[in-house]
């Protein structure tokens, strides 16, 4: 997995450091993290090799200092030191911003003096110091290093050297494969969103120009916030870029978040390739298809050690609860994604160690191991690699199986799609193992899939005047043009694009059921008479969708407005009969039949509640296949709903 976020000061990852540590598995210092490493062709040309100084890094990242400077490496000089392009804004900071506050209001009790410091905070704004792009694996190779780890520590506190070494090359296998995996996304990132722009940045306006050096401290982690295993690595990408006429500007961010579903899918293929050629270990694809597994270790193991994914859960799906009860429907994928980022801030902890060991974690680990997975991490440890197989062969597979499937798979996940959404979708449709454990062959081999895929999608994307008569000068160095956005392309299948057109010819069609102007008047004036008012906005609808003839309407309007009560007026409309009679009520015909989907249970029994014969789209789908099921084409097509049938939908918009 890879997460990208703004990051504006590098002291949250220095302070996890540990200072002076030798080897961060010997146990002789009892907290902290290995230093972080230097990364990035931009980091070659500034002469940032090895591992990360933090007062290097603070000056880089803080002040945007330039490290070729002879004085960078003495604070005292830094006010005379060059910087790489500006500085940044210059804005209030959280200190300005209370004062000020406190001079608003001078006699502010204690109490209140504390709620204005903590707006400040939240007030404060700061310049994007780097990109926090954070490569996670899954948690069953963390399972693997951490059983690896506690084989290793075990044989050294019994003397056995030779034992403790030979657990110790299996531990650093599988850090070598993270790391492995980690430096082939960055790769793939700084190749694909290495961009920065020139010119204004609003609107239309502006250019892209190619900065395909990037400059990253990355620093690996072992636990999560909860304390739990989780092997991830921070790499800060630094917010300043060299361009190609010298000048150091910032990195497109945009450029960096829409590639990295691509990334991601390299960085992740890469590590696990490498997991099987070093140490011979297989990953099979969870049930899910989200994610390659370690054959070996527990599913149940995995759980134990995920407290901040069950509270994750948990605290989503009380977001997700309240979420269709305010609105009466099921959130989207969008609104969905929201609600889990907003579940992921409220159940976050701050991250502290509390002076614990490597020894101490891995004690307490094994004590909510043991008493449900036999053997406990030592079980783990052997049972990974008793399920190794002598001799694994690269799987086959056919090219257009893996185009077809993917092209399925991302267009299920969204309408329109990106190149990098694509990639990942390919990824995952490959094989589990393809004996390729190379970063740069693993994503030459994605690339070709992917653009091989491309062929059978359509751009959604039109293309500007003339852009094929651009100078070399207004090209960036793929061939695209300067004034293209990198990445931001969209496509969709062809099969994606008919069922638009389809539906949008339908929302155009005026032969649908359909009442007199004068009908609809005499059933407002009823509605009235009964002592049911409805709102100027409510009535104008319910005129507008029984006389309008259309086959498709679409409702909008905000929460607690009484969509779902116009919805249930409009379904008596069209029941009524004196309404459809022709010699009474002016109608076109029989009286409808009015039918509720809705895409949860909660919403179906709100339509249900203002009188509509309501189902769960899940449910009513379920009946359709039963009730297919075993009939003949005529009684198929007695069956399906007649002429005049009417359908009211909740839409998960």
């Amino acid at each position: 997995m890879l997460k990208v976020v703004n990051g504006y000061s590098p002291e949250y990852l220095l302070k996890e450091v540990a200072t002076g540590r030798e080897n961060y598995y010997t146990g002789a210092v009892t907290d902290g993290e290995p230093p972080g490493r230097w990364w990035g062709a931009g980091a070659k040309r500034l002469g940032l090799t090895g591992l990360v100084d933090a007062q290097d890094m603070r000056a880089l990242y803080e002040r945007f200092l330039d490290p070729r400077h002879a004085g960078f490496r003495d604070p005292s000089q830094w006010d005379s030191v060059p910087t790489l392009g500006h500085t940044g804004r210059k804005y209030l900071s959280e200190d300005d911003l209370y004062a000020a506050a406190l001079e608003r209001e001078p006699d502010a009790a204690a109490e209140r003096r504390a709620e204005l410091r903590t707006e400040a905070g939240k007030a404060a704004r700061h310049n994007v110091a780097f990109l926090d792009a954070t490569f996670s694996v899954q948690k069953s190779v963390t399972l693997l290093h951490t059983a690896f780890e506690a084989r290793e520590v075990a044989a050294r506190q019994a003397g056995d050297e030779a034992t403790a070494a030979a657990w110790g090359e299996f531990r650093q296998a599988v850090e070598d494969a993270i790391w492995a995996g980690n430096n082939a996304a960055l790769a793939y990132l700084q190749d694909k969103a290495g961009y920065s722009r020139v010119g204004h940045h609003g609107g239309a306006a502006g250019r892209w120009v190619d900065a395909h050096a990037f400059t990253v401290a990355s620093f690996l982690q072992h636990d999560s916030r909860d304390r739990d295993p989780q092997l991830h690595i921070h790499n800060t990408i630094l917010n300043r870029v060299e361009c190609p006429d010298g000048t150091w500007r910032t990195l497109d961010s945009r450029a960096v978040h829409r590639w990295r579903p691509g990334a991601a899918a390299v960085g992740e293929r890469t590590c696990e390739e490498r997991l099987t050629a070093t140490i011979g270990v297989l990953l099979a694809m969870r049930p899910d298809g989200k994610a390659r597994e370690v054959i070996g270790v527990p599913a149940q193991a995995m759980s134990l050690l995920s407290s901040r994914r069950h509270a994750l859960t948990a605290k989503a799906a009380d977001l997700v609860e309240a979420f269709e009860a305010r609105y009466g429907r099921a959130p989207n994928g969008y609104e969905h994604e929201r609600l889990t980022q907003q579940a992921t801030l409220l159940t976050r902890s701050g991250k502290s160690h509390d002076g614990e060991s490597r020894d101490d974690l891995l004690s307490r680990v094994e004590v909510r191991l043991r008493a449900d997975i036999e053997g406990g991490l030592a079980g783990i440890a052997d049972s990974a690699l008793a399920a190794r197989r002598e001799g694994v062969e690269p799987m086959t597979f056919d090219p257009r199986a893996v185009i077809e499937l993917a092209l399925a798979e991302v267009g299920n996940r969204k309408t329109h799609w990106t190149t990098a959404d694509l990639t990942r979708a390919v990824n995952a449709a490959l094989p589990d193992y393809l004996g390729v454990s190379d970063g740069a062959e693993i994503a030459a081999l994605l690339d070709q899939l992917t653009d091989a895929a491309l062929d059978h999608a359509l751009t959604m994307d039109t293309a500007k005047p003339a852009a094929e008569l651009l100078p070399d000068d207004l090209l960036l160095a793929n061939g695209q043009s300067a004034y293209q956005a990198p990445g931001g392309a969209l496509y969709a299948t062809p099969e994606q694009v008919h069922t638009e057109r389809f539906l949008l010819a339908a929302t155009a069609a005026r032969d649908g059921a359909a009442l007199p102007v004068r009908a609809a008047r005499r059933f407002l004036d009823r509605l009235g008479e009964e002592g049911i008012e409805l709102g100027v906005d409510q009535a104008a609808a319910v005129r507008g969708i029984l006389t309008s003839g259309a086959r498709i309407e679409t409702l909008v309007g905000p929460a607690g407005t009484g969509k779902s009560f116009v919805v249930g007026a409009l379904a008596r409309a069209w029941t009524d009969p004196t309404l459809h009679d022709r010699a009474d009520g002016g109608g076109s015909g029989p009286v409808g039949r009015v039918f509720g989907l809705a895409t949860s249970q909660m919403a179906t029994e709100v339509l249900s509640g203002e009188g509509l014969d309501a189902r769960n789209v899940a449910a009513w789908l379920a009946t359709q296949d039963r009730l297919h099921t075993g009939r003949t084409r005529d009684e198929d097509e007695a069956w399906r709903l007649g002429e005049g049938t009417c359908w009211w939908s909740t839409s998960p918009r």
